[in-house]
């Protein structure tokens, strides 16, 4: 996503009409929040924001984008709360990958200055349209620390939409009410500013077992992580075991070589499954046992504070009215929000293509791993309705429905002759693209859409009664 910003000369109409204003030594009894805010630099990159989440041990730990220290594994802080405003050199101690705006950063910096607070996050404030928060930052039409007067325009998936649209240099920093962080800024949705609500950077604080305030750093740069155990190298096919934080049963998935694409003697293949290709994963990962559930997706909406898509229907037809039945596959969800369950949620990503086929072949080499209304819910035998998980025959590697009853999200961008150039180990899948690949067929498709090679494609914000998602994991508690 490019990062579009208001010019110099907005800057001063929005000065005019006192919404944005700065905060300097003459600002008298700031805020206890702003001694928790920092100016970010990295090595040729313009400024951005970060804020304090934890002091421990002579450490000060704070959380900024990637984008704004990406490159550079020891960029400038200079915190508000120091008088002498002394640059310190921080330790990037984790940066996320990639071109998402929302991937977040953590630092660490030695021997804060003293007066350095950690923000508390808001744990039971309602973020909905109307709402008055501020955001804070260092944009540079300002030149120095300020604060920015902003409603909440409207709250989608899991992002917050803003009004007025934040200047750059407030990326990494946090939007706030009553005191108490409800978001962080990322960029510009559309003519809104964007920013990621504070439960994400909750749920990225916690994988790096890190919590705010008060309570204990678990894990230093001293302190490496411990050595995967003996006993994951040597995991059988299809063991079994519940991811802790989607509360979902997941299937090891172990590292091996198989033929992608066009199964031999399958007369129904598109040209985009050709050629049939030999495939080799390096790595064994974890895969959901079901595509996710609406039960597990509502806990998750609940928690994160964010509303569920609109219930499906077919023509007049509810398909799961008020989403009441919890056992039906998740759907309606674009790439993104599938995106976002995974990573916020599950701890884990979305499948790449590759890994998706293995996964659902489970060793087998022809069109389907069995006969097609023992396996998978379609067109022909669904009656026209969504089915509950689970209610068909597993593959085996014991993956249920990964043919029939909804297309699953993947990782990939889609383009029709990847599979003559992609790589042979480990594709990722092109680089960027128009649309994501979906695999597995639905409820609704013909038989010829269930087949293990099938690549359908969707543009990335589509919501359908037949699309859903089911996530990986490299590792597991």
């Amino acid at each position: 996503m490019t990062l579009r910003w208001l010019p110099h000369r907005a800057a001063r109409v929005l000065l005019a009409a006192g919404l944005l204003f700065a905060a300097g030594p003459s600002w008298c009894q700031a805020p206890a929040w702003q001694a928790g805010i920092a100016q970010v630099a990295a090595k040729d990159r313009s400024p951005g924001t970060g804020f304090v989440v934890s002091l421990r041990g002579g450490r000060a730990y704070l959380v900024t984008l990637a984008h704004v220290v990406a490159g550079d594994p020891s960029p400038s802080v200079v915190f508000v709360a120091d008088p002498d405003k002394n640059p310190y050199r921080a330790q990037v101690l984790d940066v996320g990958e990639g071109t998402d705006p929302r991937a977040l950063a953590l630092l660490q910096v030695q021997n804060p200055p003293a007066g350095v607070q950690a923000i508390a996050p808001a744990t039971d404030t309602a973020i909905v349209p109307g709402r008055e928060v501020v955001a804070a930052g260092f944009p540079s039409a300002i030149g120095r620390f300020s604060v920015l007067r902003a409603n909440v325009v409207t709250v989608k998936g899991l992002d917050l939409y803003l009004s007025p649209v934040t200047l750059e240099g407030y990326s990494g920093g946090p939007v706030l009410m009553e005191g108490r962080i409800v978001g962080m800024v990322f960029g510009r949705l559309e003519d809104y500013g964007g920013a990621i609500p504070v439960a994400i950077v909750g749920q990225y604080l916690r994988g790096h077992e890190i919590t705010w305030g008060a309570e204990t750093v678990k894990r230093t740069p001293e302190t490496p992580p411990a050595p995967v155990k003996p006993a994951e190298v040597v995991l059988r096919a299809g063991t079994v075991r519940i991811n802790p934080n989607d509360g979902q049963p997941y299937v090891w998935i172990p590292p091996g070589e198989f033929l992608m694409g066009c199964s031999p003697g399958d007369q129904e293949c598109y040209d985009d499954e050709k050629p049939p290709r030999r495939v080799r994963l390096t790595r064994g990962f974890w895969l959901g046992q079901t595509e996710v559930s609406v039960g597990a997706y509502k806990q998750y909406a609940a928690k994160m504070g964010i509303s569920s898509p609109s219930e499906p229907v077919l023509g007049s037809t509810k398909l799961n009215p008020g989403w009441s039945d919890l056992d039906q596959p998740m759907v309606n969800i674009t790439w993104q929000e599938a995106k976002s369950y995974c990573e916020s949620w599950a701890r884990g990503r979305l499948p790449t293509e590759a890994e998706w086929e293995y996964a659902a072949r489970a060793g087998t080499t022809g069109a389907r791993y069995g006969e097609l209304d023992a396996i998978g819910w379609h067109a022909n035998n669904s009656g026209g309705a969504i089915r509950r998980v689970k209610q068909k025959q597993p593959n085996a590697w014991g993956l249920y429905d990964t043919l029939g009853s909804v297309n699953e999200w993947t990782a990939d961008w889609y383009e029709q002759t990847y599979y003559s150039t992609g790589p042979a180990v480990d594709p990722q899948g092109p680089a960027d693209g128009q649309v994501r690949v979906p695999r597995g067929g639905s409820w609704y498709n013909p038989p010829r859409f269930l087949r293990l090679s099938a690549r359908p494609k969707s543009v990335p914000d589509r919501r359908n009664p037949g699309l859903g998602v089911r996530c990986a994991c490299d590792r597991l508690p």
